[in-house]
């Protein structure tokens, strides 16, 4: 499957095949492939020539942003990439998705979920393409150091977090009921997660791909768009289950 173009919940193949997309790059095309405004906000970036790694005025911005949003934490750090905080921690990240307790030391927050009282919050921003970055917040200055980011993907998570604002105000847990009735998951909306062995869910992957349906190869969730029609839905449930 070859992908031309791409469009909100779905994606268009260079045969012309409209392709429901529960994939969403692994959760992190949350809010959809075209955020509001995103593509403008990079453009304005790169207009200025500011694609390299310095030291920008973006990165006061972004820390300013997320500890007025979550204000129990005190410090930022950004990494290349997660496998560096090993470097500081190996403690397992609690992945609320997937877990739910009411504490721990360090959990991952996804959009629309409810993340535990932890000390260090790593951000799954909802970023489609552009997430390698990794985003720390925590309570206590952490003794890892920090990596200078391409003003490009700074730019671009300041911007899908004014995004996730509107999607959030929009949000109604009560629109996915309808999928309620899938067998083998849970739903956790706007996500769902498959309770299959590995075959089982590559064999879903198959058959959905036969129906114009594309599912995360490599993590069992899927994401669930807010906007589809309601054939779309019944097409989603009748595959999925």
């Amino acid at each position: 499957m070859i992908i031309k173009r791409a469009r909100g919940y779905r994606l268009y193949s260079d045969k012309g095949q409209k392709i429901l997309d529960l994939s969403m790059d692994r959760g992190r095309a949350v809010l959809g492939h075209r955020p509001n405004g995103l593509s403008l906000t990079i453009k304005n970036v790169i207009e200025r020539g500011l694609y390299a790694r310095y030291n920008n005025i973006y990165i006061k911005r972004l820390e300013k942003e997320l500890l007025s949003r979550f204000n129990e934490y005190s410090f930022v750090t950004l990494l290349e990439y997660e496998e560096k905080l090993k470097d500081y921690t190996e403690a397992q990240i609690v992945d609320p998705l997937f877990e739910t307790v009411e504490s721990c030391y360090i959990s991952y927050w996804r959009p629309f979920l409810e993340y535990p009282k932890c000390e260090v919050l790593v951000l799954l921003y909802p970023l489609p393409g552009l997430n390698s970055t990794t985003v720390i917040l925590s309570k206590k200055e952490l003794t890892v150091k920090n990596d200078l980011i391409s003003p490009v993907i700074i730019s671009g998570i300041l911007r899908s977090m004014y995004d996730y604002d509107i999607e959030l105000k929009k949000f109604k847990a009560d629109f996915y009921n309808d999928y309620r009735t899938i067998p083998n998951t849970e739903l956790k909306p706007p996500y769902i997660v498959f309770n299959l062995e590995d075959e089982d869910y590559y064999n879903l992957i198959k058959k959905c791909e036969n129906s114009g349906i594309l599912l995360n190869d490599r993590d069992k969730i899927g994401v669930l768009s807010n906007d589809y029609s309601s054939g779309e839905i019944a097409k989603i449930v009748k595959t999925l289950s």
